[in-house]
């Protein structure tokens, strides 16, 4: 190879990686966009590639390198913009579908039988029905204290549900103490719904969500349930100084979602009859109550 050639090709080379760094310093500190970054680099690469193998003139570095990066710049900048508006409009489609998901949900008290069944049928499909309470024991817990079970419904359909009881206080410590299952709380075991007005001690007996609802899409959903069942929890107990809550974790999203609203772990499952964890928030005053949740809801 002549000489020159030789020389040609390493300032070509040279040239190349000036031309790389300088376009790293042009181009947009954050490309969404794989493919204007793909056709950046891919043009820029291709005609330093060629500019190597065919200079023997200098001139040609002008007539060649200079346009084709001028190329390579236009196409990446329209592939950005492009990318961007993109994701501008999945953005805004995203909050419109969140917006009408939301607006479709609702939550109520439990108003029939076969409402109940529904939700019970909810907790089995989830669950298993080896570790949920017979049909005939949740009825009489309804039976017993109608405001107990809130669902969230969604076109008329039971997709989720958060129920908050009143306890009687023999039952409130043998279930915060972990002696005493949840399939042995019985229908004496609950304040009655004109009676919880006064009532100190409640159960929280977990939330359900249909696995769609749990997705980040639905988010939402959740703190459409939690936010109104407890809304109804504020106006029932509004003339109580304080009150202790306990609940069951079964499960590693629950234990999660209790330690999100600062309950504390009062009992390990090694400790509990039932092998669950058993969380409290006790001696919480109302207002305290609605300040955490209204800060871990925001």
């Amino acid at each position: 190879m002549l000489p020159t050639t030789r020389r040609h090709l390493a300032d070509a080379a040279m040239f190349r990686e000036k031309i790389q760094v300088r376009l790293n310093n042009m181009l947009p500190k954050k490309i969404d966009s794989e493919l204007g970054y793909r056709l950046v680099a891919g043009v820029f690469f291709l005609s330093a590639t060629i500019v190597e193998l065919t200079t023997l003139d200098r001139r040609i570095w002008f007539f060649t390198a200079g346009p084709t990066i001028a190329v390579a710049m236009l196409l990446g900048v329209l592939a950005y913009r492009r990318d961007s508006a993109g994701k501008q409009y999945r953005d805004i489609s995203k909050s419109i579908r969140r917006e009408r998901l939301q607006n479709e949900l609702s939550v109520k008290l439990v108003s029939s039988k076969s409402e109940l069944m529904s939700l019970w049928r909810l907790d089995v499909d989830l669950y298993g029905q080896e570790d949920m309470i017979s049909y005939e024991l949740f009825l009489a817990w309804w039976n017993a204290c109608p405001i107990g079970a809130h669902v969230l419904v969604d076109d008329g359909e039971i997709v989720g549900a958060l129920g908050l009881w009143p306890l009687r206080e023999a039952a409130f410590n043998e279930l915060l103490g972990g002696q005493r299952p949840e399939s042995r709380l019985s229908s004496r075991s609950f304040h009655s719904a004109k009676d919880a007005a006064h009532a100190r001690y409640w159960y929280a007996a977990g939330v359900t969500l249909r696995p769609k609802y749990r997705k980040r899409i639905h988010l939402h959903a959740l703190k459409i349930l939690i936010e109104a069942t407890f809304r109804d929890l504020f106006v029932t107990i509004a003339g109580q100084s304080s009150i202790d809550i306990c609940a069951l974790a079964y499960t590693q999203e629950g234990e999660a979602l209790l330690s999100r609203f600062r309950f504390t772990e009062y009992r390990q499952a090694s400790e509990t009859v039932h092998k669950f964890p058993v969380y409290a928030l006790l001696g919480v005053t109302p207002q305290d109550l609605r300040d955490r949740i209204e800060q871990r809801l925001a």
